[in-house]
């Protein structure tokens, strides 16, 4: 074969029609002619410069809310991180959300099929399903371009999901190269709007927590308007929680921190994406369970609210604690009678006459709020 078979050059063109004299047609290198005269026209004026003044402002929000995540309407989107993230049932509750909202979406895809996907999609919502429109994809973005641009503009796609990027792109997705012509993909094709599923490939180094970037790459990083990172938090039988945090955001203040909380049961899951505090940092922060008070501390507790008690008026009061337990704490406790069989601890209370110098005053005496355990 002489030259590339999609080679504008008028000689090459010509070379390949006169080689096959007996195949084609006379009128073939006219019309060929015509077609690349129309090619290069219309790229010619796609690449006319305009005056910003005369550019009409964008109508409509520049965030979709689907359902808690927010993703860009007219621009490239990355949700990425681990295996196991959850990152495909989130992209599909996101398709289904955003058709149920009146947009045409299209799920592109590259690495299950339509029934794994149409099972996904019933357990997500049950019946009706989501008019979500589904493409099993088997050769690279950039060479289905042109296919993939004619069936959006057959369809009226209005956000496309592209599942996932490494498979996507037909070569290693680590490489500049593979992130430029991604996107040159993704502006070929011509729907705005899309949520590309990504994964992580290199450990964090503590340093650089909070930077995380797809395929660890710069690339792809400067390449989207928006990226979220999928960590998982928790998985047990049935659940299993994800932190969604946007490390990038171009257009729009960066949104902050997500939980998306999956449940799973025999015929139905339900994802639930909350703003706020994660369960995971909850439990790091929460304090350690309080001990129990034991009968020693709350004689002393007692006292220090009422002042010398009895014994058989501390029993009264202490009415869950049995009469044994409460005799070996006042045993052990080096509690002192005073008059009438009343009991006090100066070791731990301070002096009588202070307490009762304070209780004249209404208040507490300085050293309570020490021994308060």
């Amino acid at each position: 074969m002489i030259g590339s078979p999609l080679s504008t050059s008028v000689h090459a063109t010509d070379s390949r029609a006169t080689s096959r004299p007996n195949r084609w047609p006379c009128s073939w290198i006219t019309d060929i002619g015509d077609f690349f005269a129309e090619v290069v026209s219309a790229e010619r004026k796609a690449a006319a410069p305009v005056f910003l003044s005369d550019v009409e402002k964008p109508t409509g929000e520049s965030i979709l809310d689907a359902e808690g995540l927010p993703v860009l309407r007219n621009h490239p989107t990355v949700l990425f991180g681990d295996g196991e993230t959850f990152k495909s049932m989130v992209a599909l509750w996101t398709a289904g959300n955003l058709s149920r909202a009146g947009m045409k979406v299209l799920y592109a895809d590259w690495e299950l099929d339509a029934a794994d996907h149409r099972s996904r999609l019933e357990a997500l919502f049950g019946h009706p399903l989501p008019p979500v429109k589904y493409l099993r994809c088997h050769a690279p973005i950039l060479s289905m371009a042109s296919r993939l641009r004619e069936i959006c503009q057959q369809e009226g796609i209005h956000y496309w999901i592209i599942d996932s990027v490494a498979f996507a792109v037909g070569v290693g997705a680590e490489t500049s190269e593979a992130a430029t012509s991604y996107y040159a993909a993704l502006r070929q094709v011509g729907v705005g709007g899309s949520l590309s599923i990504a994964h992580t490939t290199k450990k964090v180094a503590n340093r650089d927590r909070g930077k995380e970037k797809p395929f660890g790459s710069v690339f792809w990083h400067n390449g989207a308007r928006m990226t979220w990172l999928a960590t998982p938090v928790l998985r047990k039988q049935g659940f299993a929680s994800v932190q969604l945090d946007c490390r990038k955001s171009n257009l729009i203040e960066r949104p902050g921190r997500r939980l998306a909380k999956i449940t799973f049961r025999q015929d139905a899951t339900n994802i639930v994406i909350d703003a706020g505090e994660l369960e995971v940092e909850q439990a790091n922060n929460e304090q350690p369970p309080a001990k129990p008070l034991t009968a020693s501390d709350r004689i002393d507790q007692l006292l220090r609210r009422s002042g010398p008690l009895t014994r058989a008026d501390i029993q009264k009061s202490l009415v869950d604690v049995s009469p044994d337990t409460l005799r070996m704490a006042i045993k052990r406790g080096e509690y002192q009678n005073l008059d009438g069989d009343r009991l006090w601890t100066e070791a731990r209370l301070g002096p009588l006459e202070e307490w009762e110098k304070a209780n004249r005053n209404g208040q507490a005496p300085e050293h309570e709020h020490e021994q308060e355990p």
